[in-house]
Formats: structure tokens, C-alpha cells, sequence
């Protein structure tokens, strides 16, 4: 749903970090190219607002090994 055009902002976390770290904020591509800096389990956060200032975000779990 919502209302074309899109952004989309991605984050990451490393677990135990206290914050996000912004991958890419406020781009129109609905894809990213993230690698991570070490091992371990990441939080990883998509971000989707519509022209209309409507958000909706989903995390993800990554696990590098």
C-alpha cells in the first residue's frame, strides 16, 4: 500500500551495541549493499515512508559466521 514515491532508510546493530548505524537514509532504492565488519549477529532495519509521510519499518536478524 501507500502512496508512490517511496524512501527507504537502512540500519544496522551489532549485538550488545547501544545504537543504529545508518547504512543509507532517504534513498528511492529499495535495496542496499550492507557488509558487515565482523562476526556475530546483526540487527539489520528497513525503513519504507510514502509521499504522504506514512512509515513502516520491519528488522531483520543476520548472523554472520
Amino acid at each position: 500500500g501507500g502512496t508512490a514515491p517511496y524512501q527507504y532508510s537502512y540500519y544496522y546493530q551489532k549485538s550488545g551495541a547501544s545504537s543504529w548505524t545508518a547504512i543509507e537514509e532517504l534513498t528511492t532504492s529499495s535495496s542496499v549493499v550492507f557488509t558487515p565488519e565482523s562476526k556475530g549477529t546483526y540487527s539489520v532495519q528497513v525503513t519504507v515512508m510514502d509521499s504522504t509521510y506514512k512509515t513502516v519499518s520491519t528488522t531483520l536478524a543476520l548472523t554472520v559466521s
